[in-house]
């Protein structure tokens, strides 16, 4: 059984940090994924917000535009009263 950490925004910021200076051996096996990781997880804060009142908010903003979409299709959708 594998147990799998989700890497905090921190951490994945100060391991970017340390990659970018060149204080981290990309050639040690495993260190390469875990900067890969550090990225995505730096991306996705960039993408979503880096706090959960943040990618809430991302959320709700996301699901109110599909909403607001799908009514002016289905409005325009329905047929003219003439």
């Amino acid at each position: 059984m594998t147990s799998v950490t989700v890497m905090t925004f921190e951490e994945a910021t100060r391991i970017r940090r340390q990659a970018e200076r060149g204080a981290l051996d990309l050639r040690l096996p495993g260190t390469a994924e875990v900067v890969s990781e550090a990225d995505r997880v730096c991306a996705a804060a960039a993408v979503w917000g880096d706090t959960p009142a943040d990618r809430r908010r991302s959320m709700w903003g996301v699901a109110g535009i599909s909403a607001a979409v799908l009514a002016i299709v289905a409005a325009c959708m329905l047929p003219l009263p003439f």
